[in-house]
């Protein structure tokens, strides 16, 4: 890409905690098409979580308000999925889901220290219990800022 020819992006959100809008495009200068459209919609509220996004240079819409569906527009396929969500303590927190197609998965993640994570997951294809299942581990460390350090510092 030259700079005679350069590629524009734009990103954004505006919003409160309430009600929040997005938009994420690129527009090429060259061709004078856009190589990237993304938007969305997302509301909140004490007792709901509501989103809508529509991706991939709107051929991807995805919605979720306790479940989730999925409508790809150029292969016209939806996928429903439901999941459900439960704390086992204020550090443990146990993930679970299924979609129409019944991939199944789920996760566990435990908080070993403030904002640091070690997560275990996996998803299997129920249709196809004899094929291998994925699992995952994960472990998302974040240092202590330097307040901590500090304070670490000073208890000693």
């Amino acid at each position: 890409m030259s700079a005679a020819n350069p590629l524009v992006n734009f990103s954004g959100v505006l919003g409160n905690n309430v009600l929040s809008v997005g938009a994420d495009l690129s527009f090429n200068t060259a061709t004078g098409n856009f190589t990237r459209i993304n938007t969305g919609l997302s509301l909140a509220h004490v007792d709901l979580i509501a989103a809508l996004a529509l991706n991939d240079k709107a051929d991807l819409l995805n919605a979720s308000y306790y479940h989730t569906f999925t409508h790809r527009f150029s292969t016209n396929e939806n996928t429903f999925t439901i999941g459900t969500q439960h704390a086992l303590d204020p550090l443990t927190t146990l993930k679970a889901r299924v979609d129409n197609y019944e991939k199944a998965s789920a996760f566990i993640q435990h908080e070993c220290r403030p904002k640091s994570f070690f997560t275990v997951s996996g998803e299997v294809d129920t249709k196809a219990i004899e094929k291998s299942a994925k699992v995952g581990l994960a472990l998302a460390l974040k240092p202590p800022s330097q307040h901590e350090m500090v304070a670490g510092l000073q208890e000693q």
